[in-house]
């Protein structure tokens, strides 16, 4: 069913809820009204004694808190008014002080409400104008890792993992972490690789690489503590060498573990 006016049976105007002829006529009641009931608001005595305390100098502030009335009261009924407008203009122009810079913007901060000065500080604010916040930009949704990946990459990662680099290798030619290759790869179904693990390095009498796990194995094999083993190895933590004893097979007995500053058997 149709929306209709309601006072009558017509479509209303767009936006409202009366056809355009109950709509003027309604618009011509409400202010009727507001006129009515403005004079009660704003009384003839309390304009004649604001014109007159304006007129005589007093400040318009101070004037209007005097009388009683809101500064926005005075300047609401001089937009609607036009003889009050007038009239409360020409009041100011009598009374201001005749020191102050009129015409500027300065004259209106220091308490001048002249039209002159009001004059000078709209130009000097400029329109008023909406605050307008605009609508935050959805961002684009982030590419996947298959999108990220481009072709050239992948035929790189494939080739280099077939051939059998090591992941850093692979990872310092396509920029990425090694972390991220192991994902690529996985991503991309490529078989897991069983490389040879990098030897211990080591300085000490053992050297490093192959020497190096020799030496680790003889003496981890002799029972030698962790922490003596690294020392000969070049200043090796204990728990690096532990780690690498398991990478090389070496899990029992393995050498005694120290404890509160006591051997016991591991």
């Amino acid at each position: 069913m149709a929306r209709s006016c309601v006072e009558c049976a017509t479509p209303p105007t767009p936006g409202h809820t009366r056809c355009d002829q109950h709509l003027r006529e309604h618009r011509t009641k409400s202010r009727r009204r507001r006129d009515r009931a403005r004079p009660g608001r704003f009384p003839a005595t309390e304009r004649a004694r604001l014109l007159e305390l304006l007129a005589a100098g007093c400040p318009f502030i101070r004037a209007c808190t005097q009388v009683g009335v809101t500064a926005s009261r005075v300047h609401a009924l001089a937009r609607l008014d036009v003889r009050w407008s007038r009239r409360l203009d020409d009041a100011l122009m009598t009374g201001r002080d005749p020191d102050l810079p009129h015409g500027t913007g300065y004259g209106y901060k220091l308490g001048c409400r002249c039209p002159e000065c009001r004059r000078a500080k709209y130009i000097e604010r400029g329109p008023r104008k909406r605050a307008h916040f605009p609508r935050r930009a959805t961002p684009a949704p982030s590419p996947g890792p298959a999108e990220r990946r481009s072709g050239t990459d992948v035929q790189t990662l494939t080739r280099m993992w077939t051939e059998g680099a090591r992941a850093e290798v692979i990872a310092d030619a396509l920029g990425v972490s090694k972390s991220t290759v192991y994902r690529q790869a996985q991503q991309a179904g490529l078989p897991p690789r069983d490389l040879p693990r990098k030897p211990m390095r080591g300085t000490g009498p053992g050297g490093q690489g192959q020497a190096g796990d020799a030496l680790l194995t003889a003496l981890w094999q002799q029972g030698v503590h962790p922490e003596e083993i690294g020392r000969q190895l070049g200043g090796i933590h204990a728990m690096t060498v532990r780690h690498h004893a398991e990478r090389l097979g070496l899990r029992t007995p393995g050498p005694p573990r120290r404890k509160r500053g006591k051997l016991e058997s591991g």
